[in-house]
């Protein structure tokens, strides 16, 4: 699972870069009627809510029917020191919905965003002599291990070449 170090990410939002992670840099966000967003896996994030007199945290996580599952993790430690089970800190916030998260793990998407995941190279032809296919897969495997980036050689190969030639 791809999960970002909650001390060096600060979540984006329109134009305005927002930090959730501290009480005093909460302190300086104003209040709104929905929270700050902060990902902690593609598809996976926790929000802040401030409201007037207390503020909360919040869990979603993004569905394979592309709705949001939501859930309200407890009250933030702005006001009242975090127990761990009521009132919380950023770290036990991000433990709870990490532990939430996984519950929903089968019916969520993948936390890894497709454009970050390795393709599958096919297996070669079940045939005796070397094709045309067994050269491009066997230049698959190099390119993997010999270049940066596998996924565009990849999706040309195996949908262009490999079903004419393969």
């Amino acid at each position: 699972m791809l999960i970002v170090d909650p001390r060096s990410h600060i979540f984006h939002y329109p134009n305005q870069l927002y930090c959730i992670e501290t009480r005093s840099e909460r302190k300086k966000l104003p209040g709104r009627h929905y929270p700050y967003w902060w990902s902690t896996a593609y598809g996976r994030q926790i929000g802040y809510m401030k409201g007037k007199s207390k503020s909360t945290w919040r869990a979603r996580i993004r569905l394979l029917n592309r709705t949001y599952k939501n859930l309200a993790l407890g009250e933030a430690d702005d006001t009242k020191p975090a127990d761990g089970l009521r009132v919380l800190s950023f770290e036990q916030a991000l433990e709870t919905a990490e532990e939430w998260f996984t519950d929903f793990a089968s019916n969520a998407i993948d936390p890894v965003p497709p454009k970050h995941r390795e393709p599958i190279i096919p297996d070669p032809p079940d045939v005796a002599e070397y094709t045309v296919g067994h050269a491009m897969i066997e230049y698959l495997h190099w390119y993997r291990g010999n270049r940066k980036d596998i996924r565009v050689a990849a999706a040309s190969i195996i949908s262009f070449v490999l079903p004419d030639l393969g």
